[in-house]
């Protein structure tokens, strides 16, 4: 059975409200805190709910599982609850039923857990726990006590939780065979009580344990919370490494529903680091996965934290339409606060678009005493918002109030996050340590084995440099052999690309001159007095022109990709030349991209034709915008590449390459893009053009992480 975090999803990262721009209110401007500080601290949030290694699917490793309720127990929940209820009203106090009285409770947990009904799960768990008999088994005991600290927690009984979990854990001797499941459950739990240490400690072990058992799933999942707490504490590379490694191999299986909380989990940490593009696309997915495989909650869980994601897009209609039917969604479920944080967003989304006054009503309806109350990192940053629409609307009193709240709360958290992060850096320090001595241990055993069969291995020495002098023989012969055939088609293939170069830079000149021909025709046509006053045929003459246009440009790029255009190099310094095109690159990719300089200190000119390097910028700059979508940011930096090349980087935040893409891209004539919109000779002409300049360009691109084309170009002189 797939565990189903119910009514706790929506928590999963739901403290994060993300902040946006300040009001103008000079007064205000002094006490206000930045949005980028604001957005970080608020982000240590993103914790929620991950599927829970204490659930059914953990403990059936002890129990046997649920035999033929646990396709009913994932997929029908709702119409299994009558019949469990109905097998625990008939049992008979003896013989003991098979299931027992317990392990229907169980079920009646999982069932009641799957549909979002906590208050008769976390009854029927109380249920089982007393009606446990030794036949039972410690698996049953713990799948029930843990998965009944889960319910408490979705209550909203934290501390209550957090003081079962400890006395629970503890009755665990360390070599139970579920101790995985126990430590990764309890480290979840320490984690939501802020004991992050301690949380880290009992998530690093689990992984490691369920490493050593083979067992993947479990790996994953403790891997899981562990990068939602890395998330929170600043450790983004670390966080991002476990999310994709969780991506990758839930893309290989068929469980959709862990998928989705693989998607969801890597959303989370690209919206930690403020990368709303690179989230949007994982919520979505889950979103789409969720509606396949998962709950209601699930599917409320993606739906707000996609919304979060739309305030911080352009189109504010599309993100208020979705927002609005999320929320009338999310308002007909019990035990989550989805609906106050989507009630936030809206406001936000009003605040954006200058309506202050629905923004505040948004604001206090989410901070609204009733209901669901938020954590209060929550309630501090809608009290941000708040404070910056009542600021609007002329309330600077309200506005003050809220603002001086906000930067009493930062000043307290500031001093826990730092606690939180020296105690985790000391953990990881402390880890390491113990791996060193680990290796140091491992390592003096192998010599003392090495020590023991060198006598044994001495005996057999004469036979065994016979056979390796004979398979040394063998193999040298057919590296050899190899070795030839590899150089023959090497040359082969450099003879092909030469042909293929002299016969397209042949075809480029002779095309060309073709072409000069028709355009001095078309020129005297147009001058004749006749011409002038028959408008159908000047458009023809002038369509033609363009069209001979275009083709001259082609044939440039053919001889470039031959390298074989004239070229005109001299010494040419990189920092005045950028300086003098940047405004040129801002026109190519759109205002919507940020496009940044930068060149290292003391980095000699370069000897490289400035036109024809003011074109592959051009062309490359050109490329990086439609791999953004019109938005992002592009980066070119220069530094030197040794004593004798310098390094001209350009570093876009697009979608990226796959590795086919990747293989191919330098390719005559190869595009990804629509047919009309590309030639497919832009990387060629460049990579052309860099070689006959005697250097050298570089390619390195990931799917979601962006494209650097590296120009290796040699120094002057």
């Amino acid at each position: 059975m797939s565990c189903r975090c119910g009514p706790l999803r929506p928590e999963r990262g739901t403290d994060t409200l993300p902040a946006n721009k300040r009001g103008p209110a000079a007064s205000l401007k002094q006490r206000s805190i930045t949005t980028s500080a604001i957005r970080t601290i608020f982000l240590l949030a993103v914790l929620g709910c991950l599927p829970n290694l204490a659930a059914a699917e953990c403990f059936a490793d002890l129990t046997g599982g649920d035999g033929t309720y646990a396709d009913e127990i994932e997929h029908h929940p709702r119409e299994l609850i009558p019949k469990l209820l109905a097998l625990v009203r008939a049992a008979p106090a003896e013989p003991a039923p098979d299931p027992s009285v317990a392990h229907l409770d169980a079920m009646l947990m999982e069932a009641y857990f799957a549909i979002g009904d906590i208050g008769h799960a976390l009854e029927a768990a109380t249920l089982g726990l007393s009606s446990l008999v030794p036949s039972d088994g410690m698996g049953l005991q713990r799948r029930l006590q843990f998965r009944r600290l889960v319910l408490l927690r979705a209550s909203g009984q934290l501390p209550q939780t957090a003081e079962a979990v400890e006395a629970d854990a503890a009755a665990v001797p360390e070599d139970a065979p579920d101790l995985t499941c126990v430590l990764a459950e309890r480290g979840y739990l320490r984690l939501r009580s802020d004991r992050v240490a301690d949380a880290a400690a009992d998530l690093i072990r689990a992984a490691k344990l369920a490493g050593q058992q083979h067992s993947d799933t479990y790996r994953l999942e403790a891997n899981g919370i562990l990068s939602m707490l890395y998330a929170r504490d600043g450790f983004h590379d670390e966080a991002m490494t476990l999310a994709n490694e969780a991506v990758r191999y839930y893309e290989e299986g068929t469980d959709r529903h862990r998928l989705a909380d693989a998607f969801f989990r890597r959303g989370d940490v690209f919206l930690e680091n403020g990368s709303y593009t690179a989230a949007a696309p994982n919520f979505r997915r889950a979103l789409d996965l969720s509606r396949e495989a998962g709950t209601v909650y699930d599917i409320n869980a993606a739906e707000q934290r996609l919304c979060k994601v739309l305030t911080h897009q352009v189109n504010l209609a599309e993100a208020r339409e979705f927002c609005s039917g999320a929320y009338e969604r999310a308002k007909s479920l019990t035990g989550t606060d989805s609906a106050k944080f989507i009630l936030a967003s809206l406001g936000e989304i009003e605040l954006t678009a200058g309506h202050p006054a629905a923004a505040n009503d948004f604001f206090n309806r989410a901070l609204a005493a009733e209901g669901i109350e938020l954590a209060p990192r929550s309630q501090t940053e809608i009290r941000r918002l708040r404070g910056r629409a009542r600021e609007a609307l002329g309330d600077l009193a309200g506005a003050l109030r809220d603002t001086g709240e906000v930067v009493v709360w930062m000043d307290r958290e500031r001093l826990s996050s730092n606690a939180e992060r020296v105690q985790l850096l000391n953990l990881k320090n402390e880890l390491e340590e113990k791996e060193r001595e680990l290796a140091r241990s491992r390592v003096a055993e192998d010599a003392a084995r090495r020590e023991a069969s060198r006598q044994a291995l001495l005996r057999n020495l004469i036979a065994v440099v016979a056979l390796v002098v004979t398979a040394s023989i063998l193999i040298i012969g057919w590296l050899s052999w190899r070795r030839g055939q590899l150089d023959a088609a090497r040359k082969a293939a450099e003879s092909r690309l030469t042909a293929i170069g002299k016969l397209t830079a042949g075809i480029a000149h002779e095309f060309n001159n073709r072409l000069t021909v028709i355009q001095q025709a078309a020129g005297l046509l147009a001058r004749r007095a006749a011409m002038s006053v028959d408008p159908p045929s000047m458009d023809l003459i002038a369509e033609i022109d363009r069209s001979t246009r275009a083709s001259a440009e082609i044939t440039g790029q053919l001889l470039s990709f031959a390298r074989q255009q004239n070229l005109a190099p001299s010494a040419l310094r990189l920092e005045p030349f950028l300086r003098e095109i940047q405004p040129t690159l801002q026109r190519i990719v759109g205002a919507a991209v940020t496009v940044s300089t930068d060149v290292s200190d003391s980095v000699p000119p370069v000897w490289v034709d400035p036109r024809q390097l003011t074109a592959a910028l051009l062309n490359l700059s050109a490329n990086s915008r439609d791999a953004m979508g019109g938005s992002g940011s592009l980066d070119v930096r220069v530094s030197a590449d040794g004593a004798r090349r310098v390094r001209i980087a350009i570093s876009d935040t697009g979608a990226g390459m796959t590795p086919e893409v990747l293989a191919r891209v330098t390719d005559p004539f190869y595009t990804t893009k629509a047919v009309g919109s590309g030639s497919g000779l832009g990387l060629s002409m460049v990579d052309g053009f860099v070689r006959q300049s005697g250097g050298e360009m570089q390619l390195r691109s990931e799917p979601g992480r962006g494209t650097t084309v590296s120009l290796l170009l040699p120094v002057a002189g």
